[in-house]
């Protein structure tokens, strides 16, 4: 009997292999993961309280509480209904491959290149962070802010 953790490699799905079951369920739960923090993040930033939420769905507080207290199987409808009536958005969806993507050199923080992934600004020089743009400017400030440079004596 092997007693041993089975290591999944992720690859992008070829031909007619099989992917393992681990490597579905670490894309199902990743992907879990970011709804629950998009619906999470939106309800913190709407200021309504979960009563409040629970009226506006007709449901009762405690179902409120029991969604937003951890990450379920949600359907689409679910969190569909919860956004809607948290603030009235909607999700934007897009596919993305993250296997297709090269690793990355950190130099700078994961939430500048986010941040600044959509931004465009005219006439202002850019410098180019693992594919994404960002006003200089905007970069050496936010860079020379957030990041603790080694001191040199």
């Amino acid at each position: 009997m092997n007693t041993s953790l089975t290591t999944f490699v992720l690859s992008e799905p070829t031909g007619r292999d099989l992917i393992p079951a681990g490597v579905l369920e670490y894309f199902q739960t990743r992907n879990r993961m970011r709804l629950f923090t998009l619906v999470q993040h939106e309800f913190e930033e709407s200021g309504i309280t979960k009563a409040e939420l629970a009226d506006r769905l007709g449901k009762g507080a405690d179902r409120i509480s029991h969604l937003l207290g951890a990450p379920g199987n949600w359907t689409i409808d679910t969190a569909s209904d919860l956004l809607f009536a948290i603030s009235g958005a909607e999700i934007d969806y897009r596919v993305t491959h993250p296997l297709r993507r090269s690793p990355r050199n950190m130099t700078a923080p994961e939430w500048l290149y986010q941040e600044y992934q959509e931004y465009q600004a005219p006439n202002l020089m850019q410098i180019s962070l693992d594919g994404r743009t960002v006003p200089q400017a905007t970069y050496a400030q936010t860079l020379s802010a957030t990041v603790n440079w080694p001191r040199v004596r």
